[in-house]
């Protein structure tokens, strides 16, 4: 009977995606965790603004080197401000806590079915984003934007939203709301309604990554693969370069049918459960 209980104990420690895990808090913040959550979205805004400040000292507009240094500070900051409100979690939270760490091999698939469900949602949300803006051109600081976007953002980004604050809201709750919730905050770090649409569906399926393969390094290469697609595709609309009508109905129903076969088998389905 001990070595039964033994084996639950330790098999509690894989944990599937739906599955959250409680703990102990370790930061300052004791309140209800929405009083958290928005705390870190408000300081957010105010760390984004000194920093955006303070890079104008080098010089009107800020100079790319000095847009890049504030946004690596700006994140920094944040996430200490986040562990002390929500808890802390280590330097570098290398592994989701919701997810066993998975094989390379499993971690691929992974990053190559959420790459798949980025490009056919962002088919999918095309409509409705031509609501909001033109196409957008190229980053405006050249190479130092495009650096920008594939290098920095991503690795810091997913350090907060997916490394810090999906895995300590996971620890309140289960994963899938923690993904949601963290989705929702990192939609609201953009700037006009377009990105936050755009953002918040990206997010959820980065959140997933992260708790499916237990590594945020693949939520790290799903997310500059994403940039790295949009500054390849930037000033380009999908209903732009396919002129026809029929064909290009033909190729929303055939991304609507690839995201719901993936939804199916790697996120709810039979997949989603083995390796």
């Amino acid at each position: 009977m001990a070595e039964r209980k033994k084996k639950r104990v330790r098999g509690s420690s894989s944990r599937e995606f739906g599955r959250g895990e409680k703990h102990t808090r370790e930061g300052l913040g004791r309140g209800p965790l929405w009083v958290r959550v928005a705390l870190i979205i408000v300081a957010f805004f105010i760390l984004r603004a000194l920093f955006g400040m303070a890079a104008t000292l080098f010089g009107e507009p800020p100079t790319p080197v000095a847009r890049i240094v504030a946004l690596v500070l700006l994140y920094a900051a944040t996430i200490c401000f986040a562990k002390a409100v929500m808890g802390n979690v280590g330097a570098w939270p290398a592994r989701s806590s919701s997810a066993t760490p998975q094989r390379p091999a499993v971690i691929l698939k992974v990053i190559f079915a959420g790459l798949v469900m980025i490009v056919s949602t962002s088919v999918l949300l095309e409509p409705l984003l031509q609501l909001f803006r033109p196409v957008e051109a190229l980053p405006s600081d050249g190479i130092w934007g495009v650096v920008a976007a594939v290098l920095v953002a991503p690795v810091f980004e997913e350090w907060l939203f997916r490394g810090t604050l999906q895995r300590l809201i996971a620890r309140e709750m289960s994963s899938p709301k923690a993904v949601v919730i963290a989705s929702a905050m990192f939609a609201a770090a953009h700037a006009t309604p377009h990105q936050m649409v755009a953002a918040l569906f990206c997010g959820m399926i980065l959140g997933w990554a992260y708790c499916r393969t237990g590594s945020l390094a693949a939520a790290i290469l799903l997310h500059a693969l994403n940039n790295l697609l949009a500054c390849l595709t930037a000033g380009m609309a999908l209903r732009g370069i396919i002129n026809n009508d029929m064909l290009y109905w033909l190729v929303y129903a055939a991304c609507v049918v690839i995201l719901l076969l993936i939804i199916y088998n790697y996120v709810i389905g039979r997949d989603s459960k083995k390796d």
